[in-house]
């Protein structure tokens, strides 16, 4: 599809006066013509997406500059800037042909109660998590999507069904979702159950649903009881929060909020499965589990990491970066080396031999630096074990300004600006003495001519 403006959408028929809806037919007559458009309003946006998904249709744009963010606007159409002429009309479409057919992009129908978290395994075998779409594929390319759903609301139909496709394709994945929004375990709930503190709840899925009045995991208190100033048995220490600001104190325990990050829970809420670092969407790098044992464990880990950025002289990178993940990373200027134990500029950093000749080694290291008085200092160094070998080559420093020369450059550059500005003062008082002269001698010639006139 060629064009240089906007594509008329919905609504735009109101200007003539129609108001009827586009139905999502063709309506073409014989001729293979258009035969309603004094009828039916423009398509929506949202109406042509689903036709070009109904029949696996990419659509490829080539519009003028201005017109391309319009155009990207509908999904699985490739989109290219058109020239003047529209030259580069093959060449677009080429173009966005196989960019078209190197991309694979999953559509979803999704029920509103469902939410669907997709992890993407493109080419590199990296899996991405959010993501919906690989490019850069070639024929016999493998990709691969993971979708998990989650439930957040019962609906009244408890099976639906949705579709997972790639868009322009005729491949298409059928998923049926069962609700089950009751447990077995609700079916065989036990009122009035002695394990509800004598009967004053009812005992359903191991929990006990309290009566009216009651209160705590067993409904072993009663509102009349219940003493919010009474605290002392959901908090850790005197200083610390109640409950970890993660819950509320009843009955003298921690009932611990829903939090939709994960799960909280502990005698004063103060675990939880969400806290810890999280690697490649996976808590702990999916390796251990989030709690004090297995954190113990990763301590553990950190300082057996840590070994691996010991320096020589027992210091973590020498004293002069940071260990992360077993790697240092050098942050004193001009270090390097796996523990940072190199560093040629650093201050007291080696024994060192300084001679005033060149040696040229081979492994010599021509190098310059700028010290507190802005001399540039030249030199060559060699490592030899423990030992800098050095050979001062040069030093360039810059030369002190000449006061009397800048003095007089400066006097002599406002001279010759006041010099300059009185030649222009000159110029234009001349060339207005001038106009001014010339301006008399014209009425002077025309005065005599019209005495002359007169006799």
């Amino acid at each position: 599809f060629t064009s240089d403006d906007r594509s008329h959408l919905a609504l735009d028929a109101r200007l003539a006066g129609i108001v009827q809806p586009h139905d999502g037919e063709c309506h073409t007559n014989n001729n293979n013509e258009y035969d309603k458009s004094t009828i039916l309003d423009y398509p929506s946006l949202g109406m042509i997406t689903d036709k070009l998904s109904e029949n696996n249709i990419n659509l490829i744009f080539a519009v003028t500059k201005a017109m391309v963010p319009l155009y990207r606007l509908i999904p699985g159409s490739a989109v290219g800037t058109l020239s003047r002429d529209s030259g580069n009309v093959v060449q677009l479409i080429l173009g966005a042909y196989a960019k078209v057919r190197s991309k694979v992009e999953l559509e979803l129908g999704v029920p509103d109660e469902l939410s669907l978290f997709i992890n993407t395994t493109c080419l590199g075998g990296e899996v991405i998590a959010g993501v919906r779409s690989c490019a850069g594929l070639k024929i016999g390319d493998m990709v691969s999507f993971s979708i998990e759903a989650k439930l957040h609301g019962c609906p009244k139909e408890k099976s639906q069904t949705f579709m997972v496709k790639p868009i322009g394709f005729k491949d298409t994945l059928q998923v049926t979702v069962d609700f089950a929004c009751e447990c077995d375990c609700q079916q065989s709930s036990v009122p009035a159950s002695p394990s509800c503190h004598h009967g004053n709840g009812t005992l359903e899925c191991g929990l006990c649903l309290c009566n009216p009045g009651r209160l705590g995991s067993r409904c072993e208190c009663s509102e009349a009881e219940y003493k919010p100033t009474q605290q002392e048995s959901c908090i850790p220490d005197p200083v610390a929060p109640v409950c970890s600001r993660r819950g509320d104190c009843v009955c003298g325990q921690c009932a611990c909020h829903s939090i939709d990050f994960g799960k909280v829970w502990g005698p004063y809420c103060e675990c939880d499965d969400f806290s810890c670092l999280h690697s490649k969407g996976q808590i702990c790098s999916g390796e251990v589990r989030h709690d004090s044992i297995n954190y113990t464990l990763s301590l553990t880990a950190m300082f057996v990491v840590s070994d691996a950025c010991m320096g020589s002289g027992g210091m973590l990178c020498s004293g002069r970066g940071h260990c992360l993940c077993g790697v240092c990373e050098c942050t004193q200027p001009g270090a390097y080396g796996s523990t940072c134990e190199k560093c040629p500029t650093c201050p007291h950093a080696f024994n060192y031999h300084l001679f005033s000749s060149v040696f040229h080694e081979k492994n010599s290291v021509n190098c310059s630096y700028k010290d507190e008085d802005d001399c540039i200092q030249n030199f060559q160094y060699y490592e030899d074990n423990e030992s800098l070998v050095m050979a001062d080559l040069c030093s360039e420093c810059p030369k002190d300004p000449d006061v009397l020369v800048a003095t007089l450059s400066v006097a002599g550059a406002i001279l010759l600006l006041r010099l300059a500005a009185l030649l222009v003062l000159k110029l234009l008082i001349t060339i207005h003495d001038r106009r001014e002269f010339d301006k008399f001698e014209e009425e002077k010639a025309r005065a005599k001519w019209e005495a002359v006139r007169l006799y």
